[in-house]
């Protein structure tokens, strides 16, 4: 990445020269072939544009400083002062540039004006209303040209996040509609018809709730907890069907947090890893709680289930044994969402069973109304 910014900086500068170029010979060419041709010399051609050759050379510079130094809402004024000083130091070296350009091109011009320094000064008072603006334009543009490209850093970002969210979605529905799961599904359905039709009946409208849901989706990145609580909710609701006594679900969701803003389909990779590599392994009644809490500027989820629970060695998802690629997914999202504002972590429960814990920034969704009613799985 340094090459490749380090080459566009050259090729900047060569733009600049290039153009001085082709002003110094259009100057040379006009001066030659006009009406009235005039004595006019490629030196007086060459220093008719030393003020770009000045800038071409100053250029790399101003853009490293520009970069190093940059303009934030949040730190203007404390830059203000290092972008001052700056200012006179680049003019300064502008002027010492094109000073020393009209010494090795044209001597007795400078000769004749008293001096380098004296031919300094002069130069210096007579062009810093001309080279201060041009300074500032300069500056405005590498801000601009930066500004924009963090902006398609940020549409690609979004982008990449829908990408991902699509594909989210996408493996939900793949792992929803897996014929162990249908199969699960609908033999727990067979054989509630010919013992409770009633519960029969349910089964089929959640299973049918569940996957319309999944394929109806709205896309959004995130959602309210409310809204993600009851995706999970229809989802359990199957699978409880399936263990009967043996699958008790406890939600001891915060009625404050429900209208919190969380990723879309976050938990349920959570809860279905916990019931595929956990609750499933045993014979005994086991037990999944699902809670939520506010601790100030945060929000905390954290889904609890009784089963084996990992090795020591196996601990925050690493080791031998498969946890599901589930975690390591929802890992990544949230990576991806929240840079390092967060806290994704996974550890062993006391005595046995597994503990997930998800901390994301506290943010609620604008005009959303929540009961306060706590969520139950039916």
């Amino acid at each position: 990445m340094r090459k490749f910014n380090l080459q566009r900086i050259l090729i900047f500068s060569a733009g600049w020269i290039l153009l001085a170029f082709l002003f110094s010979g259009l100057s040379y060419f006009s001066n030659a072939q006009g009406a009235r041709p005039r004595p006019f010399e490629w030196k007086n051609a060459f220093l008719s544009q030393a003020i770009i050759y000045s800038w071409a050379i100053l250029s790399p510079l101003i853009v490293f400083f520009a970069k190093r130094f940059r303009f934030e809402q949040r730190n203007w004024w404390r830059l203000l002062p290092a972008h001052l000083v700056a200012a006179v130091v680049f003019l300064l070296l502008h002027t010492a540039i094109h000073v020393i350009f009209v010494k090795i091109v044209d001597p007795p011009l400078v000769t004749e004006s008293g001096g380098f320094l004296a031919f300094t000064l002069r130069i210096t008072i007579g062009r810093w209303a001309l080279d201060l603006p041009m300074y500032c334009f300069l500056l405005s543009s590498i801000y601009v040209v930066d500004f924009y490209r963090r902006f398609q850093a940020e549409q690609l970002k979004s982008s990449e996040l829908k990408a991902a969210l699509a594909t989210s979605q996408l493996n939900a529905l793949k792992m929803q509609i897996h014929p162990h799961f249908l199969f699960n599904t609908l033999n727990s359905i067979s054989a509630l018809m010919h013992k409770d039709v009633k519960a029969a009946d349910k089964m089929v409208a959640r299973l049918g709730d569940f996957l319309r849901m999944t394929l109806e989706s709205s896309g959004d990145r995130e959602v309210s907890l409310k809204q993600e609580m009851d995706f999970v909710g229809h989802y359990l609701e199957i699978e409880s069907v399936r263990f009967q006594d043996r699958l008790v679900v406890k939600m001891n969701i915060d009625p404050e947090t429900l209208a919190a803003r969380v990723p879309n389909l976050i938990l349920q990779p959570i809860v279905e890893n916990a019931i595929k590599h956990g609750i499933s392994q045993q014979e005994s009644v086991e037990s999944l709680i699902i809670s939520s809490k506010r601790h100030g500027d945060r929000l905390q989820i954290r889904i609890e289930d009784s089963g084996p629970g990992l090795q020591p060695s196996n601990e925050n998802g690493k080791g031998s044994r498969n946890v599901g690629i589930g975690l390591a997914n929802t890992r990544a999202r949230l990576a991806h969402l929240y840079a390092e504002n967060y806290r994704f972590e996974i550890k062993n429960a006391v005595p046995h069973g597994l503990i997930v814990t998800l901390e994301i920034p506290f943010e609620t969704i604008k005009g959303l109304q929540m009961e306060t009613d706590q969520i139950e799985i039916k």
